[in-house]
């Protein structure tokens, strides 16, 4: 027997034993790595003459094709077994129910809001919106509220500017002026939300007013000009 039919019959037995990538990646490199049996055999070609050269050459590399290739089938066969592996061991069971979640709920504030805008749509109003950033004509002196009126203090007022003319809006009224301005009666109209700082009733219930940075009551409030209107109107809220 030849040394490349030794070489043959060696790779073909361990390379049935081969189970694992670690497996094939060691034999790989006994027969193809630098000092490997297939390396050897090209090495010493140089010591034969020419005639045998060209005729061993072409078995050696004959020799080298045919362990390449069972190689890479083996490669093949071991990939293709980790991945059944895994398919059964990591199988999903799409017969389960889907997981549970919890909806999410409208806040409580909008809720409120979004009640009190239905109330009064039911008795023949409009929700009028108005800026947040509202001037201070509209805010302060179109509703009679002179310069010294306490409402206009910095504790109780969020000015936007040093002149004093800009400001977040302290109550529903500056709406009321700007539909006045704007339409003409008969009207009825409902506002909602404004911003004011209530140092006073923080001092009051015992709430350090620093550890506060703003605070932003909801307000709601209605307003109705037309001909033969009284009050009555509003016995739906008792």
């Amino acid at each position: 027997m030849s040394d490349l039919d030794k070489i043959n019959s060696i790779f073909n037995a361990k390379i049935d034993s081969v189970k694992s990538k670690d497996q094939l990646q060691n034999l790989k490199t006994e027969f193809f790595g630098k000092n490997g049996q297939i390396t050897n055999q090209f090495k010493n070609l140089g010591s034969l003459s020419a005639e045998d050269k060209k005729e061993f050459a072409s078995s050696l590399n004959k020799l080298k094709d045919s362990l390449s290739k069972q190689i890479e089938e083996k490669t093949l066969e071991i990939e293709t077994q980790e991945i059944n592996e895994k398919l059964k061991s990591e199988k999903i069971d799409v017969t389960l129910p889907i997981r549970s979640y919890r909806q999410g709920k409208i806040h409580p504030v909008s809720q409120v809001i979004d009640e009190i805008s239905s109330i009064f749509s039911e008795i023949g109003f409009s929700v009028a919106e108005g800026p947040d950033v509202e001037t201070e004509y509209n805010n302060f002196t179109a509703l009679n509220t002179p310069e010294d009126h306490p409402a206009r203090d910095m504790h109780d007022t969020f000015y936007l500017d040093k002149d004093r003319k800009l400001l977040l809006r302290t109550h529903t009224s500056p709406v009321q002026i700007r539909t006045m301005l704007n339409e003409k009666p008969p009207f009825k109209i409902a506002r909602r939300q404004v911003y004011k700082m209530i140092l006073k009733s923080l001092k009051v219930t015992g709430i350090d007013p620093s550890s506060i940075d703003w605070v932003v009551p909801h307000q709601a409030s209605g307003k109705a000009v037309e001909a033969y209107r009284s009050s009555g109107i509003f016995k739906i809220f008792r």
